[in-house]
């Protein structure tokens, strides 16, 4: 029988299961009400337009219509898929008037039944799932047919809807029964079906592969909607169904014989490929493919395409919930937003906060711009991280790749410029060169980690320069010319040449990059593995932390989540500059300039780093969500840059640098034995040679190198002495309290006998360590900083108002008179002529009213004395190599004390005079001659009020800066106690309150300024217990009351600063006893109870006050004071 009407007879089968979907698929469509509305009615409406064909379905929604009928989707859906799609059409035409020859689509999302790509195997073929993986590679988008209409060239007839698989398909007989045509077939262009077809290949992300194996890639088959939604980066769901299709690269295989076409064997008709017989390989022309009918970007909520999308913020506020929008304005009104986030960022990682800030406003970024020329300038931060090895640059690289949504992980020296930048590559089915995208690709938008970034070869880095600075990556290989974007920030992490940081040489020689690929990175950061107790301390407890499961107890302000979710949205603010910011920019990056233009060895300071400030104050403008960069932005970006890119080198230490004779107690013209025997070289006996030019003219240049180290050898040398007087100190034998110089010395030369091979070289290493001790006492630098003064200025002008007025007139007199001296550039004396003038203002305003009475000529004279002379002194005798950087105004303050009193004593004995004077015109002479003898009485005595002296040195000084220097704080408070013995008592009970206040409190003993918390209390009971003449239940309840609210007041300001100890030391002291001394002045002539003791007997008085008495303590305290202040500072 002829083949032709057999093809005739036979009927097409009717498949039941898809009919049956079909109807119920309907039914669901037309039937299912969300809110009382038919949910997918408007969806639906939207289908009739032109640039709409498919139709999303919520796969939840479709279980809790009809658990079957879900159940046969997941189970079939390959199978019934054609007939969802026409239930689609039908419904669809229903509602609205859909064209005749439009085909709809549907997609299914919510999908529970999930994937990995190492889960794939012919068992779920033809089944509804869901896979995720990261897109690696993206094809261009072209036409796919998918229902052919053929001519016949025999008949001419039209054979319609002819499904293809995956590849061109033709009839297999022609459908007239008298045409028997099997192979001449003319497709039919106009009336066949062709849809948008792209595929991308997905790659298993570092998560979920396993250890030790190669990730697996699959390929992806996007139609239609759903065409160019993905790019490469990106982590997506995909849902859809496994299939197989042609597997057209094996074609090309040499390995392969290529037999194409039908082959007839035993009257059996086959097609396919013949593989390698001999290792019984066959049939290699298929694979498996994913064919997907949704995607989903999976990091779309945490700033996937978001990310390149600028979005209104109505559109961002439908995609959260709202509970994620009502965080994000809770956290925008953060005051302390941007320490909150570096905070919480880096819970694993300790210490490193400035590195944290700068990986911080790099996620956040700056704002991309583009002139009227068209040249675009990056917004994207560059941060590099040069450090010794184990100090945490691979953990926060790490961190930052799992934080991040669109961040690619990589290591330099693995890495080519290939596979950083793009690599061009054919493809195995259309044989054309394609582009495959490189590390820097894969992160546009988002952040690119590259550790060891020292070990990439040379030519290597060159190929990353465009991609760091213009953002785009230029290719021109096998006929590919093409310009790609590349706008990502680059984390990089590198080693010091050698493994170790050495700090002799310049930042460009301790790494092995090129100088215009480091001056590509906005934040140059160093760390250095030093040897500190207390930070290794604490770094060992975060780790074993970390080993033992319990972060979880950190204390972190936002979620990981929360932040990211944050950083999506404020990365939307475009904030722009200010007129003043702009000008504070220009200021600062001259300023940078003229800091570091000389020397060869600095850092120099280029345009782009003026670039780098306006990006880093843009993000912290981003942070927040402000549309203009201020001020205080501009201020934190140079600050962040230069705790970054100024302070990366350390100078070696020039033991002769301001170590001038008057320091070490010499003549100027005769230098001292040793020096002199150091500086001869061995010609010490040379009379006939100049005492200031040795007489050989080589022996000068030896000396001067032998007076400089490293900082490194300084460091370790001081720390080496340090321990050693700490050993000393709690040795049991020790009764003297400390330890002499020479002992020092001579404790240190028994250290090194095998360095010791001459007498020269002994005199050399004892005129090194004299040279150490002394920078070592005359170079510290205590905690007397502007800052402090200023906090504790406004707290006193907050308790008398005139303060303010006073220490401004008195500031501006500084500042005039700074500028008409016209000296050369001083930062530290530029400050202090207008900070010691200030608190001469604040303390002449305190003093003046107490001793004096009132302000009149006499007074503001001697104010504006008192301000020349701190101006003179602020700006003379090199004040910035002093230990105490406010001695000007200590000794100013002295003297203006010592003349109120003087001139106090005086207007009394003038005042007790008059009243006799109007007696004598209205009496006798005799009464004359009284009042002769009152006031030669009175006049003979007339005495300077030590007293008086004393207690408003120490309650002034005390009040003012405190413990702004430990020194002169120290000499004062003892000669207070010794001036007021009851001071003893209140000054233990304070010490011991705020101790173990701190100590219920939870405060960490290993913190530095712990001490704070008894040293406050101590200072509030001298303070109080110095002012109280009468000491009685009334005064004590008062002064304890006062020791007690100090540590609840350094509880809270602790609190409120919980990294600004250092400015606000003395601030709860100074407020407590502000506050007391302020409630206590409204009683002048209290009654009191019958008095416990007197704080000052007037029997004690005398003895206490006269000149001798106090020089002589005074002076024997303050000898002992520097006999241990080495020992007692460190």
């Amino acid at each position: 029988m002829d083949a032709a009407p057999q093809q005739a007879i036979l009927a097409r089968v009717r498949d039941e299961v898809g009919v049956k979907c079909q109807k119920l698929f309907q039914d669901f469509l037309e039937r299912f009400k969300e809110f009382e509305v038919v949910k997918y009615l408007e969806p639906a409406k939207e289908l009739i337009s032109p640039e709409r064909c498919t139709l999303e379905v919520s796969f939840d929604d479709t279980e809790a219509y009809n658990q079957m009928l879900a159940t046969t989707i997941i189970e079939e859906y390959y199978r019934v898929y054609p007939y969802l799609c026409q239930a689609v059409s039908n419904f669809v035409k229903d509602v609205g008037n859909l064209p005749k020859d439009k085909e709809c689509y549907v997609s299914f999302t919510d999908v529970p039944v999930r994937h990995k790509l190492r889960e794939l195997n012919t068992s779920l073929l033809g089944t509804l799932t869901r896979i995720s993986g990261q897109v690696v590679r993206t094809h261009p988008v072209h036409p796919e047919l998918v229902l052919g209409t053929f001519i016949c060239m025999d008949c001419n007839g039209y054979i319609k809807n002819v499904e293809q698989q995956f590849k061109f398909t033709n009839p297999t007989i022609c459908s007239n029964p008298v045409c028997s045509n099997r192979r001449r077939f003319l497709l039919d262009v106009d009336n066949s079906i062709f849809v948008d077809f792209q595929k991308v290949r997905i790659q298993e992300t570092q998560a979920e592969l396993p250890r030790g194996s190669i990730p697996r890639s699959l390929e992806i088959i996007l139609r239609s909607e759903i065409v160019e939604t993905v790019q490469a980066g990106d982590r997506y769901d995909f849902t859809g169904t496994l299939i197989v299709v042609p597997d057209v690269g094996a074609l090309t295989l040499p390995s392969a014989k290529a037999e194409i076409g039908p082959r007839t064997r035993n009257n059996e008709q086959r097609e396919g490929v013949t593989g390698l017989k001999a290792l019984g390989v066959r049939e290699l022309t298929y694979k498996m493919a994913f064919l997907a009918c949704s995607v989903t970007n999976t990091s779309a909520r945490f700033g996937g395409t978001d990310a390149m999308e600028e979005i209104s913020q109505e559109a961002m506020k439908k995609r959260m919930t709202e509970a994620e929008w009502n965080r994000i304005y809770e956290m925008s009104r953060d005051r302390n937003l941007y320490k909150n986030i570096v905070s919480s960022l880096f819970p694993a990682v300790h210490g490193n906060d400035e590195i944290k800030k700068g990986i911080t406003l790099m996620f956040f970024g700056g704002v991309a711009k583009t002139t009227e020329e068209g040249t675009s300038l990056r917004g994207d931060i560059n941060v590099c991280i040069v450090g010794d090895p184990s100090t945490a640059k691979s953990q926060f690289l790490k961190c930052v790749s799992d934080l991040s949504p669109r961040a690619v992980y990589t290591s330099g020296k693995a890495s080519s410029a290939a596979g950083l930048t793009a690599a061009v590559v054919r493809d195995e089915e259309s044989s054309d060169f394609v582009i495959e995208a490189g590390a820097l690709m894969l992160a546009d938008h988002g952040i690119c980690c590259i550790d060891e970034f020292d070990k990439m070869d040379p030519k290597d880095q060159v190929a990353i320069h465009e991609a760091m600075e213009q953002q785009t990556i230029s290719i021109t290989k096998a006929g590919v010319r093409a310009t790609l974007n590349a706008r990502t920030s680059i984390l990089a992490a590198a080693n010091p040449i050698g493994g170790r940081y050495d700090r002799r040489k310049s930042l460009q020689q301790n790494v092995q990059l090129t100088a215009p690929i480091m001056s590509r990175f906005d934040l140059f950061f160093v760390v250095l593995d030093e040897c500190n107790e207390i930070v290794d301390n604490a770094i060992a407890k975060r780790i074993i932390d970390l080993h033992c499961d319990n972060l979880n107890d950190l204390q972190v302000v936002y979620q990981q989540d929360e932040i990211i979710r944050y950083i999506n949205f404020a990365k939307q603010f475009k904030p722009i500059l200010s007129q003043e910011a702009a000008e504070l920019l220009v200021e600062n990056y001259t300023v940078l300039r003229q800091r570091t233009g000389s020397g060869s060895g600095k850092w120099r300071v280029t345009v782009r780093q003026l670039e780098s400030m306006i990006r880093l104050s843009e993000a912290l403008a981003k942070i927040e969500c402000m549309d203009e960069v201020t001020v205080k932005h501009v201020k934190e970006a140079k600050r962040l840059l230069q705790k970054s890119i100024i302070t990366v080198e350390q100078p070696d230490i020039d033991l002769e640098e301001g170590m001038n004779n008057e320091n070490l107690g010499m003549d100027i013209d005769e230098p001292p034995p040793l020096m002199a025997a150091f500086n001869a070289g061995g010609n010490a006996g040379d009379d006939d040679a100049p005492p200031s030019t040795p007489s050989n003219g080589m022996s000068h240049e030896p000396s001067k190198k032998k007076l400089t180290m490293t900082f490194e050898e300084y460091k370790n040398l001081s720390n080496m002495l340090v321990l050693h007087m700490r050993s000393v100190e709690e040795s049991e034998d020790d009764t003297r309290g400390g330890i002499r110089k020479s002992e020092l010395i001579a404790w240190y030369l028994d250290q090194i006998p095998d360095q010791l091979e001459s007498e020269k070289e002994l005199l050399d290493q004892k005129n090194f360590i004299e040279k150490i001790i002394d920078r070592l006492t005359y170079h510290i630098v205590f905690a007397n900083n502007p800052l402090s003064g200023l906090l504790i200025i406004v707290t006193l002008a907050a308790v008398a108002p005139g303060t303010l007025a006073l220490s401004a007139a008195t500031a501006g007199l500084g500042l005039l008179l700074s500028v008409l001296i016209r000296e050369p550039d001083n930062i530290v004396e530029n400050g202090l002529s207008v900070f010691n003038p200030l608190l001469v203002g604040a303390i002449s305003y305190a003093l003046i009213p107490q001793i004096y009475g009132s302000f009149d000529s006499f007074s503001f004279l001697l104010v504006l004395l008192a301000t020349i002379l701190s101006v003179y002194l602020s700006r003379s005798l090199r004040s910035d190599k002093f230990s105490c950087i406010a001695w000007p105004f200590n000794l100013v303050e002295f003297a203006l004390i010592f003349a109120l009193s003087t001139q106090n004593g005086v207007d009394t004995v003038a005042k007790s005079v008059e009243p006799m004077f109007e007696m004598d015109n209205a009496t006798s002479e005799t009464t004359t001659t009284d009042a002769a003898g009152f006031y030669e009485q009175n006049a003979t005595s007339v005495y300077i009020d030590w007293g008086m002296v004393v207690r408003g040195s120490v309650v002034s000084a005390s009040q003012l800066f405190g413990v702004d220097n430990v020194i002169v704080g120290a000499i004062m408070y003892l000669a207070m106690l010794m001036y007021s013995p009851v001071t003893t008592a209140f000054s233990y009970f304070g010490a011991l309150c705020g101790t173990f206040a701190g100590l219920e409190l939870g405060v960490d003993k290993y913190k530095t300024y712990s001490g704070m918390w008894g040293y406050n209390s101590l200072l509030t009971g001298a303070a109080l217990g110095g002012n109280l003449l009468v000491l009685n239940g009334q005064t004590a309840a008062a002064t304890i009351m006062a020791i007690i609210y100090t540590p609840l007041l350094q509880y809270a300001i602790e609190s409120i600063f919980v990294k600004m100890q250092l400015p606000v030391l003395s601030l709860p002291f100074v407020i407590a006893t502000s506050l007391f001394l302020k409630l206590s002045e409204g009683r002048e002539d209290p009654t009191f109870p019958r008095p416990v003791s007197v704080t000052f007997p007037e029997k004690q008085r005398y003895y206490y006050v006269t000149r001798r008495a106090f020089q002589k303590v005074l002076l024997s305290q303050f000898h002992m004071l520097s006999r241990r202040s080495l020992s007692f500072t460190l």
